[in-house]
C-alpha cells in the first residue's frame, strides 16, 4: 500500500500514543510473522522496546503460504513461543488462528489465487528478491531510526 510509505514507524507510534492520550482506548497491533525473518526472541524484546509507552495489544499473524510469494511462515511452535516472550516481557500479546490456509482460503491467499500478476519474487517482473527475504535466509538489514523519510506531516487535530 503507498500509504505504508507515507510515514515512518516513529510517526505512526507517536501517532498511537497521541490517540490513546485523547480516547484512553487501547489499540491493537497486527504483527506479521515471518519465518526467518522476525520471529526470534530477539525480535520479541525489539518489538517490546519499539511498542514502550503504547497501550496496545499485539496480534501476532503467522504468515499464510501462497504459491505466490517467496516468504514462508515461521511454525506454530514458533509463534507461540514469540508470543510468550512477548508476555514476558510486559507486552500483552495473542496468536490468531488461522482458517482456512487448507483450502487457501486465508487471509491472503485467495486474493493472490485471483491475481497470479500479483506474485512477489523473481517470476513477478519485478526483479528478485533481495537475499534477506529469501526463504532460510539469517541476513538482513539493520532496523531503521524511521527518521530518514519524509517530514512528518501536520498532525490530525482530533489527537493534538
Amino acid at each position: 500500500m503507498r500509504i505504508a510509505n507515507s510515514y515512518t514507524v516513529k510517526q505512526n507510534i507517536d501517532a498511537l500514543k497521541r490517540f490513546f492520550g485523547k480516547t484512553g482506548r487501547r489499540v491493537v497491533i497486527e504483527y506479521i510473522l515471518i519465518g526467518g525473518f522476525n520471529d526470534t526472541d530477539d525480535d520479541a524484546t525489539k518489538l517490546k522496546d519499539l511498542l514502550k509507552g503504547v497501550c496496545c495489544h499485539v496480534n501476532l499473524i503467522p504468515l499464510n503460504k501462497t504459491e505466490y510469494c517467496d516468504l514462508v511462515p515461521c511454525s506454530k511452535k514458533r509463534a507461540y513461543a514469540f508470543c510468550d516472550r512477548l508476555n514476558k516481557l510486559g507486552v500483552s500479546a495473542t496468536v490468531r488462528r488461522s482458517m482456512g490456509s487448507d483450502v487457501a482460503g486465508a487471509c491472503g491467499q485467495l486474493k493472490n489465487k485471483k491475481k497470479k500478476e500479483n506474485r512477489i519474487g523473481p517470476e513477478s517482473g519485478h526483479g528478485p528478491l533481495p537475499s534477506w527475504q529469501k526463504a532460510g535466509s539469517s541476513k538482513r538489514p539493520e532496523a531503521s531510526s524511521g527518521t530518514e523519510t519524509r517530514p512528518a506531516p501536520a498532525p490530525d487535530p482530533r489527537f493534538r
